[in-house]
């Protein structure tokens, strides 16, 4: 397997920080022509693994033209695209499925996770030719389970009864701009982004230089516990605060919310939140 970095706008590996469509451009000319011309050439490549929104990397929205770039790469190439729904499908991004979008048509998308509403299922849709290759191929032990199916057939149901798709796009959006009036407020948010109710709300020491605060991040996690919020971070850096409510989360929900996190931030930028309390909860 051959890794490549995620087209991140503001903490780019390739292309510009300051160009969110440089960023994603240039992940695409690394994947044609370097990757493929190199190490990996088409004719030995199945398959291209991506998440429309990466979700533990960092919670990161990919510049609106990659995907669709990613996509035309395959085509070209003759290489299927695979799409990672597992943590953002089933409407958290605002669309059932993230990759809609992109205006983009993956050849099989991996689900999982909110599929189930919390029992464990996971399921790979793709294109006929792609999985009915043969007969009994998914014939697995735990394959088919009774309980999973009929609990994920219910939360499908509860999804559309309730309209969790069209909230969690319009409740995201509300959450995104009260998490940026926060960064107008606090000089440790050095981003915040998000689709839906994926989001994520990144600290750093300078604005300038983009230094990761890892420490204070895991202080304003554990404060914003102590005060009655469970949040987390991740993020290669852990520095990203990861905030993935539940898609029947109000308005009045996300303003108890941010209040919270409003008061944690600030108590830990002046300094009133010590080191020690993190006691052994601090990175990954």
């Amino acid at each position: 397997m051959i890794k490549i970095p995620y087209p991140d706008p503001y903490r780019s590996v390739l292309g510009s920080d300051r160009d969110a469509g440089d960023a994603g451009d240039a992940v695409l000319d690394y994947l044609e022509n370097y990757i493929l011309r190199t190490i990996c050439p088409p004719d030995d490549t199945a398959g291209i693994i991506v998440e429309p929104v990466q979700s533990d990397g960092g919670d990161i929205v990919p510049p609106p033209r990659f995907l669709k770039g990613l996509e035309t790469i395959c085509r070209k190439h003759g290489i299927l695209l695979l799409n990672d729904e597992v943590k953002i499908g089933f409407g958290r991004s605002g669309h059932m499925f993230a990759f809609e979008h992109f205006g983009v048509v993956p050849d099989a998308v991996s689900f999982g996770k909110s599929m189930g509403g919390g029992m464990p299922i996971s399921a790979v849709v793709g294109r006929r030719e792609l999985l009915d290759v043969a007969p009994a191929i998914n014939m697995y032990t735990m394959a088919g389970n009774p309980v999973a199916c009929a609990a994920a057939m219910a939360n499908l149901d509860e999804i559309e009864r309730l309209g969790l798709v069209s909230q969690a796009g319009h409740v995201g959006s509300y959450l995104l701009s009260k998490l940026n009036e926060l960064q107008e407020r606090h000089a440790l948010i050095g981003d915040v982004r998000g689709l839906g109710m994926m989001l994520g709300l990144e600290t750093v020491r300078d604005r300038g230089t983009k230094e990761p605060a890892d420490r204070e991040m895991a202080k304003i996690v554990m404060r914003a516990f102590e005060l009655g919020l469970v949040v987390f971070y991740g993020g290669i850096y852990s520095n990203v605060m990861e905030i993935t409510p539940p898609l029947i989360m109000t308005e009045a929900e996300v303003d108890e919310g941010v209040a919270i996190l409003d008061q944690a931030i600030g108590e830990v930028e002046a300094g009133q939140v010590s080191d020690e309390v993190l006691g052994e909860y601090a990175g990954w």
